[in-house]
């Protein structure tokens, strides 16, 4: 019996399409999308927070770290400030051009194993030289840990 398919065009009025059967498989990874930042980074800084709530810092947190910056001589824009709660691999940082890295959260630590959780205290790391202290907002409402920052600060800058 042949295949007489004449009256197809009355009981399928939507048009149809045939499609191939092969099915070729993707060899390609997944790449993270490029990490976001904001400033310029005119003097590769890379300052690193973790804050779940906000895109980057709330205003207050925001003013301390520019007062920060500004008793060494750097500006917001001279920083890329990146938000860890956007990173999904320690690669996406190492995206972004810096030769000195602040992180203001311990998770840095975490992605980054070849650092120690040291706070406060410079290491060394592939030419980067990175700074590990607690979250801006402890640090600015405890006197110690202000301390502690800006003496390490001064050493770094």
């Amino acid at each position: 019996m042949e295949n007489d398919n004449t009256f197809l065009p009355y009981f399928i009025t939507e048009d149809i399409y045939v499609v191939s059967k092969e099915v070729t498989e993707s060899t390609s990874e997944y790449i993270a999308p490029p990490l976001k930042y904001k400033g310029a980074n005119k003097k590769e800084i890379l300052v690193l927070i973790e804050n779940k709530e906000e895109e980057y810092l709330n205003s207050e947190d925001e003013l301390f770290l520019s007062k920060i910056l500004q008793a060494v001589g750097i500006q917001l824009d001279d920083i890329a400030l990146v938000n860890l709660k956007a990173v999904e691999n320690f690669e996406q940082i190492l995206e972004i051009s810096h030769t000195t890295a602040i992180a203001f959260t311990p998770k840095y630590a975490q992605l980054n194993s070849g650092i120690s959780e040291n706070l406060y205290e410079i290491q060394m790391q592939a030419a980067v030289k990175m700074l590990l202290a607690h979250p801006l907002h402890e640090i600015s409402q405890e006197k110690e840990k202000k301390m502690k920052l800006w003496k390490q600060l001064q050493v770094l800058f």
